[in-house]
């Protein structure tokens, strides 16, 4: 298993203008939930640390959401699902990103909230209902936002293609979201503040 990212090639210098997405793949059908967030956690920080030369970890905030300790204005955002775990690294104060299969079980009442949102355009297709869970869940998060306390609250608007924006009570800055399909059937949403969605650079990592 390659566990290493070069950071000659991908540096965190990028960061001044871009967001890094890592969708890292794992192949083994025996690893746990708990095993694929260890070795993604430790592939980012050992990223982080090689490309900035200091020590760093991961930690908490108030709300639950992972947080670099060490690395000032830095935010991170990670998001599982099946074999892929998503990663965005920026210095966006909003971001955030979700990942889910098309074959995604109905363990979450998304259906039933998805239903009532007439601007999302739901139709009956349920890959295009997993994909604006992702959107919401997604734009959630990148304000730090639960998803039970505060999912009627957020409104979507999509425009062309797969770019999508989202606004909240009194939140002044509109959210972006980036919607795309991966291969393996998933549907991944970036949410962040930057005007330019290009500014995303995908890193594909398979383990």
């Amino acid at each position: 298993m390659k566990t290493s990212l070069d950071p000659k090639s991908t540096s965190i210098n990028e960061l001044d203008s871009k967001i890094l997405c890592f969708l890292i793949t794992f192949n083994g059908s025996q690893i746990t939930k708990e095993e694929k967030r260890k070795i993604s956690r430790k592939k980012i920080r050992d990223f982080i640390q090689n490309s900035i030369n200091c020590k760093v970890s991961f930690c908490k905030n108030r709300t639950g959401r992972t947080k670099i300790r060490g690395k000032k204005g830095l935010n991170i955002n990670f998001s599982y699902s099946g074999k892929l775990v998503c990663v965005v690294l920026g210095k966006q104060k909003i971001l955030g990103c979700d990942i889910e299969r098309d074959s995604f079980k109905k363990k979450k009442p998304i259906t039933s909230f998805l239903r009532k949102k007439d601007n999302l355009q739901i139709n009956k297709n349920f890959s295009e209902l997993v994909r604006s869970w992702t959107i919401v869940e997604a734009s959630l998060k990148s304000l730090n936002k639960g998803i039970l306390q505060d999912i009627n609250k957020i409104k979507i608007i999509k425009g062309a293609k797969n770019i999508c924006e989202a606004t909240y009570p009194n939140k002044r800055d509109k959210i972006k979201i980036n919607s795309f399909k991966y291969k393996g059937g998933y549907w991944v949403s970036v949410a962040q503040n930057i005007k330019d969605l290009k500014t995303i650079r995908k890193i594909k990592i398979s383990l």
